[in-house]
């Protein structure tokens, strides 16, 4: 349902909002999070006077119910495909969530009751840094240009602090592991919101809606996958060093994209600037 809800409100963003506002860090990451924060109340909010603007003319309605999810799933698959730095970002993204996700749903609250002896409200704490530190890091990278680099920045930002990650099982400490989320949260955030420009800036406007929707849909789809087996790998092993082959498998696989999927030299190819014109 995020998914749908997320294709139309871009749809309706890009074409309510004026062009010279979307690339901009701020915007661009208020767009990106609308799917899990910020849909359910602007949806609400937006879509019923929306809907009796008549700013969508007869031909656009005709065109858009000829149109099938599939046929968008499709299109929006051939594109990624043809487009090899959303290619590597969206299959890195999925291998990375697919080790991460499960063991921070499920051996994290584990990992605290048993190391540490604390309860829910423990991990309420750490989660809360992780939720604190996205704001944060989305706040701080917003006030700042768009980096040169930016797919090595974004890249980097998400992966290579997953490493503090792996450091989970060994501190011992509550506070270390809600500061070491902190920081995993502030860099996530901050990656968060150069992608959600890039996908404002580099994907064309047509596109948008489906490539966020694919975006949503490869993020999530080996999430359950991730937390069903969390647990049983947890048993086979000690918890220790599951966060810690975690942190080593994401970090490697951070940089062994950064080093060949060929993203250094297509930012520098295609770089963005203010005055650049939007799609």
């Amino acid at each position: 349902r995020d998914c749908l809800l997320s294709r139309g409100l871009g749809d309706v963003y890009k074409r309510q909002v004026d062009t010279d506002d979307v690339g901009t860090p701020d915007s661009a990451a208020l767009n990106e999070h609308s799917g899990s924060v910020v849909l359910p109340v602007t949806g609400a909010i937006l879509l019923p006077p929306l809907s009796g603007t008549g700013e969508v003319s007869q031909k656009q309605g005709s065109a858009a119910a000829r149109t099938s999810v599939w046929q968008d799933l499709r299109e929006a698959v051939k594109y990624v495909v043809d487009t090899p730095w959303l290619a590597w970002t969206l299959g890195w993204s999925a291998f990375i969530l697919f080790f991460y996700l499960g063991p921070l749903e499920v051996l994290t609250p584990f990992l605290i009751r048993e190391q540490l002896g604390l309860g829910s409200d423990a991990f309420a704490s750490v989660l809360a840094g992780f939720g604190i530190g996205a704001a944060v890091g989305s706040l701080v990278i917003s006030s700042f240009p768009l980096p040169k680099h930016y797919l090595t920045v974004m890249l980097s930002l998400w992966g290579l602090p997953l490493a503090l990650f792996g450091l989970f099982g060994f501190v011992g400490n509550l506070w270390i592991i809600v500061a070491l989320a902190f920081v995993i949260g502030a860099t996530g955030g901050a990656g968060t919101v150069i992608w959600g420009t890039l996908l404002q800036r580099r994907v064309p406007r047509r596109m948008l809606g489906r490539v966020s929707s694919l975006d949503f849909f490869v993020s999530l789809a080996l999430m359950p996958l991730s937390t069903a087996i969390a647990g049983p790998v947890g048993k086979l092993f000690p918890v220790e060093w599951v966060f810690a082959t975690v942190g080593a498998v994401t970090v490697a696989a951070t940089i062994f994209v950064l080093a060949f999927a060929g993203l250094r030299k297509d930012e520098l190819d295609h770089p963005i600037r203010d005055d650049a014109p939007k799609l």
